[in-house]
């Protein structure tokens, strides 16, 4: 089925894909707020190119200098998101649709499995983590999409033309380079393909070799290594032109080896279980064990008692599962729950398709997909409360800086020969602000847990440069030396209190 003939028969699912966009994130399309690495980026963009060189996303870099442009356009950001999110679920649709061939859309039953897919994929709260940094929308969703239209490019069995071939290469190159989770999606999604031509062995009553499988998937995983080793030449390359060196980033979250190998490994099964026993939070909830039981009843039911490729189906469940999980194995703790985007939330939306396959019975069919989408209903729930939750965090924030700067005006303060210490923490409590990971976070909070005591009062300043009230920040020794002076004076500032000591004015937050 060609990609034009997917849009025509099923032109009643992609209305509903970018209907479905728009109601969960049209408050994040309206909305221009932004937190932290967008506001460092907004300020101190030359320096924080290089920071994502540093971390090993040389392709953000490119992105930003020469494509997506330097100027932090938010409205654009979070429409490319919304946009390219949308476009890479229907692609997931199609390739399942191309993989079953004649059994999708024929009838209406059939054509309704695949609004599983943008139900569940689109709506996932676990997104707004990742779409918390603004600066990065664009690049992160549209290289999401790239890594999709590779696996579409080998499912159409095209990429087997050496045009085609080093299109999908350079696509998954310049993919990891943005983001290198991006690897693990791209395994999810060849995990899902491999799932779809088992079952359609199955639905033929035919056994799928072992080594035939591997035989197919050795292209599309011989382009992934090809396409790991150009990022990684790309990302020293880029090092050393800028004479920069790697940062720890990510291997400074590794606890493997660092600890005992029983604690790392009881951390690592916590996490695991922690992820998987939840009912519904605002990072991972409770669909995923759903799916995985119902795909390990399929594996026994209609595999290991009929003998019929129970070994493919049992490791391609194990492979799902690792998949979903790598990074919590790979650090041996809890990973930030935005590094398991986008990859989990493809897991939750595929196991689900793949159980709907083996269903015949319309009634079994029917609950499952109201299951779907009550879940999904949830799902939207949480992902737009966070969405508002986080607005709401930055005009509160606004609305302390506002009143900072009248405080100010009111002490004759000149901002142009001042600088600025804050002291202390201002947390937003308000019942409409949620707080998960980094979204709904304060920037009044937000900060010298980076070993900077100045941090916090460096990005409240930058924020206080863009509304344009001109004001310097002190540095971290300023800081220091201030805070202990005040200290020995005995004249630290009380609560909501402000003093002036020369050109430094310290405030006392609440």
């Amino acid at each position: 089925m060609s990609n034009i003939n997917f849009i025509k028969k099923n032109k009643l699912l992609v209305i509903y894909t970018f209907l479905l966009g728009l109601i969960t994130y049209a408050v994040k399309l309206f909305s221009f707020g932004y937190g932290m690495d967008t506001l460092n980026f907004i300020t101190l963009q030359d320096t924080y190119l290089m920071h994502w060189i540093e971390i090993g996303r040389p392709g953000m870099y490119l992105f930003k200098k020469y494509i997506t442009s330097q100027y932090m356009n938010i409205y654009i950001a979070n429409f490319c998101f919304v946009f390219f999110l949308c476009i890479t679920s229907l692609v997931i649709c199609n390739i399942a649709s191309i993989k079953l061939g004649d059994e999708q859309g024929n009838q209406f039953s059939e054509q309704l499995r695949l609004f599983i897919i943008p139900s569940l994929f689109i709506t996932a709260p676990l997104f707004v983590q990742q779409a918390y940094f603004v600066l990065q929308n664009i690049e992160f969703s549209f290289s999401m999409l790239l890594v999709t239209f590779t696996v579409l490019l080998f499912v159409m069995k095209i990429n087997n033309k050496i045009g085609f071939r080093l299109l999908a290469i350079f696509s998954l190159t310049i993919a990891f380079s943005c983001y290198q989770s991006f690897i693990i999606y791209y395994i999810g999604l060849l995990i899902f393909v491999a799932f779809l031509e088992v079952h359609k062995s199955w639905q033929n009553g035919r056994q799928t070799g072992l080594i035939n499988l591997f035989k197919k998937y050795c292209s599309p995983i011989f382009d992934m290594f090809i396409a790991f080793a150009g990022y990684e030449i790309f990302s020293k390359v880029m090092l050393y032109t800028f004479h920069l060196k790697a940062s720890s980033y990510l291997g400074g979250q590794i606890l493997w080896g660092k600890k005992a190998f029983s604690t790392t490994l009881k951390l690592t099964l916590v996490s695991i279980k922690n992820t998987l026993l939840t009912g519904f939070s605002y990072s991972f909830n409770v669909a995923l064990l759903i799916g995985l039981i119902g795909l390990v009843i399929i594996w026994i039911t209609q595999y290991v008692v009929k003998r019929n490729n129970e070994c493919i189906f049992f490791i391609l469940l194990m492979g799902l599962f690792l998949d979903t999980f790598f990074f919590n194995i790979l650090l041996g703790n809890t990973p930030a729950s935005r590094a398991l985007v986008p990859s989990y939330c493809l897991v939750v939306a595929i196991v689900f398709f793949i159980c709907s396959l083996y269903i015949k019975k319309n009634a079994l069919l029917i609950l499952l997909e109201v299951l779907v989408f009550l879940i999904a209903g949830k799902q939207i729930f949480l992902t737009t409360n966070l969405i508002q939750a986080d607005q709401v965090r930055f005009y509160q924030d606004q609305a302390m800086i506002s009143r900072i700067e009248t405080q100010l005006d009111t002490m004759n303060v000149n901002p142009n020969d001042t600088k600025l210490m804050l002291v202390g923490y201002h947390n937003n409590v308000t019942p409409l602000n949620i707080q998960d990971d980094l979204v709904g976070e304060s920037m009044f909070e937000f900060g010298d847990f980076t070993g900077n005591t100045s941090a916090m009062t460096e990005n409240i300043v930058f924020l206080m440069n863009q509304g344009g009230y001109n004001i310097r920040a002190v540095n971290n020794e300023e800081f220091n030396k201030e805070f202990r002076k005040t200290r020995k004076m005995r004249t630290f500032p009380q609560k909501n209190s402000i003093m002036k000591h020369g050109n430094i004015v310290i405030i006392k937050l609440s």
